[in-house]
């Protein structure tokens, strides 16, 4: 090799490792996968000085290598062309190689090798005389292909060669990055959104929820249920002491037996109960919730849900009362009550 030769190979090199390390940055910065797969082919032609570059995808249903993104070549060579990934006359070329093989297919000489017959005329025209292709991994398996043309025969040695193969790497890498993170944006949506729904289904509903951690003593809930008990919101200092005062003296022994016998048990406790507010109000609550155990057994916290049911039990009670008016009404009167089924004809 002349000195002349050797001294254009080290600026090509040094061409092409600038331009890996472009690629690099734009795989850390890339906001989308058709922003990443932009940056890449410009900066290898710009910084790595190709002649064009493109990155075609394959279509799983007609399993065509579609161009994604290209730079360079004006003229449109990969508009003039198809490429498939499978065995046809037109998968057999560089890029659907590189695809099935998962592996480099390098084209020094690429209007004398039999395998660009297909796209030689096109080539010819844009002035191709090299190319590599590169497949792009995405989870392990080829997705697509990078390809890079040349003007000048002989343009990839096997340096370059590496270089480019992990510019695939990082492509493959940024793409699957982009796509977690895609995944997990959404799920965190999905998540924010069900979780405001199940806000509104419980502010709708009435409900408050509370957790009693055993290990540190602390009592918590929603604004919900701070307000069921009674206090303003933020008041609730999270003691059970605070919790029990409210409670109706009656019921607290029972609200108390009958959650210590669920704890023993290992099951689920639900008991209504009264609580009595600092504006001299009485309401009823229905407390549903279950015990929480170490891998040892040992209970260290219960969660659940509160619900008003005031409403209800004054209708009962005063539906109660209504009947044993009745009742007494007709115990003075000397009259009998009866109730006839008209369709069992019963009475």
């Amino acid at each position: 090799m002349s000195e002349a030769d050797f001294q254009a190979d080290v600026e090509r090199f040094g061409r092409m490792y600038a331009a890996s390390s472009h690629v690099s940055r734009a795989v850390m910065r890339g906001q989308s996968r058709e922003e990443l797969l932009r940056e890449v082919v410009r900066v290898l032609v710009e910084a790595g000085k190709f002649a064009m570059a493109s990155i075609a995808w394959r279509d799983p249903e007609t399993n065509e290598l579609v161009p994604v993104a290209r730079f360079g070549n004006e003229e449109g060579y990969v508009a003039h062309i198809h490429v498939f990934a499978d065995e046809r006359p037109e998968g057999q070329g560089p890029a659907g190689t590189a695809f099935r093989e998962g592996k480099p297919y390098i084209c020094n000489d690429f209007l004398n090798d039999p395998r660009t017959l297909p796209w030689r005329d096109v080539a010819r025209a844009c002035g191709w005389r090299a190319s590599a292709a590169m497949p792009i991994l995405f989870g392990g398996k080829p997705c697509g292909v990078l390809s890079v043309y040349a003007l000048e025969k002989d343009a990839f040695s096997p340096d370059h060669v590496e270089l480019l193969q992990q510019v695939a790497l990082d492509v493959g890498f940024g793409l699957e990055y982009l796509a977690a993170e895609k995944g997990r944006r959404e799920a965190e949506q999905a998540l924010a959104t069900s979780e405001q729904r199940l806000k509104f289904s419980m502010s709708a509903a009435q409900l408050g929820t509370f957790e009693w951690d055993l290990v540190h003593g602390r009592l918590s809930g929603d604004a919900h249920h701070e307000r069921l008990l009674g206090f303003a919101p933020g008041s609730f200092d999270g003691t059970f002491d605070s919790f029990a005062a409210r409670i109706h003296p009656e019921d607290l022994p029972r609200v108390i037996g009958t959650t210590d016998e669920a704890r023993a048990a290992h099951r689920p406790f639900d008991h209504e109960f009264r609580v009595g507010w600092p504006d001299g109000s009485e309401h009823w609550l229905v407390a549903q919730g279950e015990w929480h155990y170490t891998n040892s057994g040992q209970p260290d916290r219960t969660y659940g849900v509160l619900l008003e049911v005031t409403k209800r039990k004054r209708a009962e009670v005063a539906l109660h009362n209504s009947e044993e008016r009745l009742r007494q009404a007709a115990r003075v009167s000397d009259i009998g009550i009866f109730d006839h089924d008209q369709t069992a004809e019963t009475l």
